[in-house]
């Protein structure tokens, strides 16, 4: 007779992440709401032994290392987690981040990044989940992050963005035209 397992805290918290990040991407713009605050969930939902990782707070990539990630350099890493917001600085940095080849457009890069919804920066969204246009404001990423990723997306090659923002999250597909107003 098999026995059934119930799901651990964690697994819960875990899938209830991924989830929320998959309707973030399915509505570009959408705010979802996150079981636990923080961009370490939300990394630790999407990193295993079969990913690689380029993590700016090395603190972060150590704790991290649980999930069986591979940390790698930026310019090949699967995921980009840049805790704290984009700066200038790391924005430029960025432009090395792989965006997929039309041979495998899904080889690109996610990046997941600490910042502010609501205020900031107006950006505008178009494409794929949204009816029309909508517009979002994100702070603590400088706007020159915007033209770096828009330079990157010529879909299908591009990377998918999250903000994320204590217990919030805006997924921005690499199929979204964005704009910064």
């Amino acid at each position: 007779m098999a026995l059934a397992l119930s799901p651990t805290r964690q697994e819960t918290l875990t899938n209830a992440t991924f989830e929320a990040l998959l309707w973030s991407l399915s509505r570009p713009g959408e705010i979802r709401n996150l079981p636990v605050a923080g961009i370490e969930m939300v990394a630790e939902s999407l990193c295993d032994r079969e990913v690689s990782l380029f993590c700016f707070d090395e603190a972060l990539a150590a704790r991290l290392k649980r999930t069986g990630v591979r940390p790698a350099p930026l310019e090949e890493a699967d995921y980009v987690l840049a805790d704290g917001g984009i700066g200038a600085a790391r924005a430029a940095r960025l432009a090395v981040v792989n965006p997929g080849t039309m041979i495998y457009p899904e080889a690109s890069a996610t990046v997941i990044a600490g910042g502010r919804i609501g205020q900031g920066t107006t950006l505008r969204l178009s494409g794929p989940g949204i009816a029309g246009a909508t517009t979002i404001a994100v702070g603590d990423i400088d706007p020159a992050f915007w033209a770096v990723r828009n330079e990157a997306c010529r879909y299908p090659l591009g990377w998918d963005v999250f903000v994320v923002d204590g217990d919030r999250v805006v997924g921005l597909p690499r199929s979204t035209k964005l704009e910064v107003l």
